[in-house]
């Protein structure tokens, strides 16, 4: 797995990064984990570490240039929405679009239709109600069914509201 060359590899214990330590090279996936070329140590020593594409100043949705985040550790991979390039977004046929009041979540309300833009904040076009009413919630496409990162479907997250937007890296074609 690497990096677009505008956008940093870092590696943080949060699994929303805005910085991180800065990496060189690729990561590899040893059963349902990202290892980077370069081990964590220090202070992030042991732990359950994640990787991620970030930009040195990271757009929000709003922006043309809003990117996605990239499949984590220790979580549920799930898929790439479509941006459709009129301020809306979608989800592929195999997933589903959920909202939740969790960042990284594993289930959620099923929603259909687009998400929309609004400022720096994904809005659906059925809008959260019930648990979610009045709260800051994330969208995501998710798989009814989402595979460990050594399946060879794992998938990427999308980006989501309230934390920056990371930029997908690429799938060499070669398991990293």
């Amino acid at each position: 797995f690497s990096c677009p060359d505008e956008a940093q590899l870092v590696v943080s214990d949060s699994a929303t990064p805005k910085s991180g330590k800065i990496l060189t090279g690729k990561l590899t996936c040893d059963k349902d984990t990202w290892i980077g070329t370069i081990k964590p140590s220090g202070e992030f020593s042991g732990k359950n570490v994640f990787y991620a594409c970030l930009y040195p100043s990271a757009p929000s949705c709003n922006d043309p240039k809003w990117k996605k985040a990239i499949c984590q550790t220790g979580e549920d991979c799930r898929e790439d929405g479509n941006d459709n390039g009129d301020g809306t977004f979608s989800c592929p046929d195999e997933a589903q679009l959920v909202v939740s009041d969790s960042a990284t979540p594993k289930s959620g309300k099923i929603l259909t239709g687009k998400l929309t833009c609004d400022k720096d904040t994904w809005i659906g076009t059925i809008k959260p109600s019930g648990e979610f009413s009045g709260k800051n919630v994330f969208y995501a496409c998710l798989y009814p069914s989402a595979p460990s990162c050594n399946d060879p479907k794992w998938k990427k997250a999308i980006c989501q509201t309230g934390e920056d937007c990371r930029e997908d890296g690429n799938d060499n074609g070669d398991g990293t």
